[in-house]
């Protein structure tokens, strides 16, 4: 009979790692990915995170590969933008999406570095992605599975106005409906204001002559 084996992630080691390449590199970020989730939307918890990642701005990437370096850390690019360290327990995302959605990761450290919305795991404080853009960021990737990250934003009540704006700047029209169909399925009455021959600002239907 084979035991069953349960890996848990410890995230102290992440979160310490991280913590002293921000301070060694000077520059914002925000907390992202799924402990972003969880801060937003605390119900969601039964997930799991195997690793820590935060958002970074694309033109702050050469100061923190100075400091992951000067750390001690192998470099390990992202695909998608950014750098990664794997040592260990110690599993750390800088995400700055230099190669498509450098505009929304930017936008998304500094209403970050605005905002109140801050965590407090292992006795540090992060600035936390606000949950508009964790949406937007979630959508950005086209992956059905990160749908259901939307969702939980939306049931834990996301301003679905303020979220739908982030997304349709950042990710245009198409992707904009795409939120108005999930926030329709999971019951946010105004997804409804968005549908095609409805006034947004007042949910009255549109009578076309033609």
């Amino acid at each position: 009979m084979r035991a069953l084996v349960i890996e848990v992630f410890d995230l102290a080691p992440s979160l310490a790692a991280a913590a002293e390449v921000f301070a060694a590199a000077g520059v914002p970020f925000a907390l992202a990915g799924q402990l972003a989730i969880w801060v937003w939307a605390p119900g969601s918890r039964q997930g799991f995170a195997k690793v820590v990642e935060f958002a970074v701005r694309a033109v702050d990437m050469p100061s923190i590969d100075v400091a992951l370096v000067a750390a001690g850390y192998e470099v390990l690019p992202l695909s998608r933008g950014g750098a990664a360290i794997r040592v260990g327990a110690t599993r750390v995302n800088f995400i700055d999406r230099r190669v498509e959605f450098v505009a929304l990761f930017t936008a998304a450290v500094d209403a970050a570095q605005r905002g109140s919305g801050t965590t407090n795991p292992d006795g540090r404080v992060f600035p936390v992605v606000p949950p508009d853009f964790l949406i937007a960021m979630k959508l950005a990737t086209g992956d059905p599975r990160d749908e259901r990250d939307v969702e939980r934003l939306l049931d834990a009540g996301t301003d679905y106005d303020l979220a739908r704006a982030t997304v349709r700047t950042h990710l245009g029209p198409a992707v904009a409906n795409r939120l108005d169909h999930i926030g329709a399925r999971v019951g946010r009455a105004e997804a409804a204001r968005y549908r095609p021959g409805v006034l947004a600002d007042s949910g009255v239907a549109i009578s076309r002559p033609w």
